[in-house]
């Protein structure tokens, strides 16, 4: 098995929190690391070896901007906002699948390995 690579949100990358190419790179996780929810799911890929893009929407104006327009955008987001959450962490997949569970997220993760 191979160790878990966390990527941090770079601004010089194209656009904000744009995803990489190659085989590094699996899931990208927009969240806060002032979130319980968004450290749970963080710890949870990494024990599963899962490379991820961490997106800190706490430190990052432009992801958080690009957050904040799928989440009035995405009907996904619609019974989270009627529930009065943020919709975080939201996990977007390699093939531009976006979700909010990590079950489905950790799921895949295992059948692909």
């Amino acid at each position: 098995m191979r160790e878990s690579q966390a990527v941090l949100c770079d601004n010089r990358l194209p656009g904000p929190c744009a995803m990489k190419g190659g085989d590094d790179l699996k899931i990208r996780l927009m969240g806060s690391h002032l979130c319980q929810d968004t450290l749970y799911a963080l710890m949870k890929l990494k024990d599963e070896k899962v490379d991820i893009e961490f997106c800190n929407l706490s430190t990052n104006f432009p992801v958080l901007k690009e957050f904040m327009t799928l989440r009035e955008t995405d009907p996904m987001f619609d019974e989270v906002k009627r529930r009065g959450g943020l919709g975080i962490p939201l996990f977007i997949l390699e093939d531009g699948t976006r979700t909010l569970s990590l079950e489905r997220v950790l799921d895949q993760a295992r059948r692909e390995k």
